[in-house]
C-alpha cells in the first residue's frame, strides 16, 4: 500500500469511496485511517497525572523507549511522517497506537521496575501484531 492523502477539505477518491477531510487520511488494509502525531509532554503528563516538571526528560525518555517497544512487539516498523511510502510491513501511527503508547508510559512511570505491557495495551497492539514465522 501506498500513501494517499488530502488536507484543506479536499476531496479525495480513495479505494473507491470519495473521502472529504480537513486532515490527512491515509489508505491502509482497505480503510481510511486519520494520521495522528506522537504524544507530547503535555498529554503524557495528563495521562500519567503529573503537574510538576521534574520528570520531563525522564518523560521524554519513557516515550522514547513505549515508542521502540511498541514497534519491536508488533514486528512492524510505526511510521509518523505522512510522506513516507508504506511497505506492506509498516503501519501509519495512528489514535489506537497512541492510546496504547500513553499506557505504557503510564505503566512503566507510575511502576519504575514494570517488566511487561499492560494488558489493554497489549489488546490494542494485537489489531496490528504480524506474528513471527
Amino acid at each position: 500500500s501506498k500513501r494517499l492523502g488530502c488536507c484543506n477539505f479536499t476531496t479525495w477518491k480513495i479505494q473507491g469511496e470519495r473521502v472529504r477531510s480537513g486532515s490527512y487520511q491515509i489508505a491502509q488494509k482497505g480503510r481510511c485511517m486519520t494520521a495522528v502525531t506522537r504524544p507530547t509532554l503535555s498529554e503524557i503528563k495528563t495521562q500519567c497525572r503529573i503537574d510538576h516538571n521534574y520528570d520531563d526528560d525522564y518523560l521524554s525518555q519513557l516515550e522514547n523507549s513505549a515508542f521502540n517497544l511498541m514497534n519491536t512487539y508488533l514486528n512492524r516498523t510505526i511510521i509518523t511522517d505522512l510522506n513516507a511510502e508504506l511497505t506492506d510491513n509498516d503501519i501509519m501511527y495512528n489514535d489506537q497506537l497512541k492510546i496504547a503508547e500513553l499506557m505504557i508510559i503510564d505503566s512503566f512511570y507510575n511502576d519504575r521496575s514494570a517488566e511487561k505491557i499492560p494488558g489493554a495495551a497489549i489488546f490494542i497492539l494485537n489489531q496490528f501484531r504480524i506474528a513471527q514465522a
